[in-house]
């Protein structure tokens, strides 16, 4: 159920329950199509797809299985869910996020997101019936403030995925349509106000944040670009270069790498660097990465699939920026 004592729709939350996601790969209930996911047999907590995630998982399942099944023999009654967490630890994650999202990686977002979109159709399968989902899991959060590196708050589980509203539960959808209104509102303002914005703009694009390791669903928007370009046909080059930014910018936001625009107005090759706070500064420090090696990081990141060979990634980016 939406947090109805949320006023701010950039931070209206939801509650995604255990029953619909693997909690291994992390696959949605609407993505398996006809694989029902089954609970643990054990603790029935958390539910996975498949007797491969099961095992997969049970190493660092075990401990927590057997304290959930020795709570329930104790107390019978069920094992808490993100519900029942203290309201700080929800208001903590959704902070977290927002300067996660907004202030270390808003760049390797819109990148991603809009390769994504970009390899998916464009600006035809992004429709208000549909949402972009982002599938996260937390890493150490520190609830008492101390100094630590906001970039590395969140990984992502895997790839965004571009989801129809009529697959998700309408529990997730309270807020959507409004939230969606919002969105759109706020690209219209931001073209009115500045005129100077690039054909390539897209504007804001609704998103959902899920926090699966929590359950804790947070409504967001996205920037996005290249929409427009929904009538050119990729080729076999411009989706292997679309896959290779997709693959960098993921390895980028899960090592805490935050890109950055070249000052330089003729290099279209982000650049990276690492963001930690330092004193008297409200937002995070970023600081460039000296001597960066693009083509030593992209042979790091295993293929995400078949398709092709990697290509020069000081070419790749380039190269997807002309399909936007």
């Amino acid at each position: 159920m939406a947090d109805e004592h949320s006023q701010d729709l950039e931070v209206q939350t939801a509650y995604l329950p255990n029953s619909l996601y693997c909690n291994r790969c992390y696959k949605m209930r609407w993505e398996l199509e006809n694989t029902p996911l089954k609970r643990c047999a054990g603790c029935s907590a958390i539910s996975y797809c498949g007797k491969d995630c099961q095992r997969a998982a049970w190493k660092g399942h075990r401990e927590a299985c057997h304290r959930a099944r020795q709570k329930l023999a104790e107390s019978q009654t069920p094992t808490p869910h993100v519900h029942d967490l203290p309201p700080v630890v929800t208001t903590t994650l959704v902070e977290g996020l927002k300067i996660w999202a907004d202030w270390i990686h808003p760049h390797n977002l819109d990148f991603l997101a809009s390769s994504v979109i970009r390899l998916n159709g464009g600006a035809s399968v992004l429709t208000p019936s549909h949402a972009l989902v982002f599938r996260l899991r937390k890493s150490l959060i520190n609830l008492h403030g101390s100094q630590w590196n906001h970039g590395e708050m969140f990984h992502l589980a895997a790839p965004p995925s571009i989801v129809s509203a009529a697959d998700v539960p309408s529990s997730l959808l309270k807020h959507w349509d409004a939230w969606t209104t919002q969105c759109a509102k706020l690209t219209d303002d931001f073209r009115r106000l500045s005129p100077s914005l690039p054909a390539s703009f897209g504007g804001l694009r609704p998103a959902m944040f899920i926090i699966v390791d929590v359950g804790l669903v947070v409504y967001y928007r996205v920037l996005v670009h290249g929409l427009q370009c929904t009538d050119l046909v990729l080729q076999p080059r411009d989706r292997l270069a679309l896959r290779d930014v997709v693959d960098m910018c993921m390895e980028a936001l899960n090592r805490a790498l935050a890109f950055r625009p070249s000052p330089d107005l003729t290099d279209r090759v982000p650049m990276v660097g690492t963001c930690g706070e330092r004193p008297g500064l409200t937002e995070p420090d970023w600081q460039p990465i000296e001597d960066w090696d693009w083509d030593r990081f992209l042979r790091s990141i295993p293929l995400s699939d078949d398709a092709g060979p990697r290509l020069d990634p000081r070419m790749s980016w380039p190269h997807v920026l002309s399909l936007f």
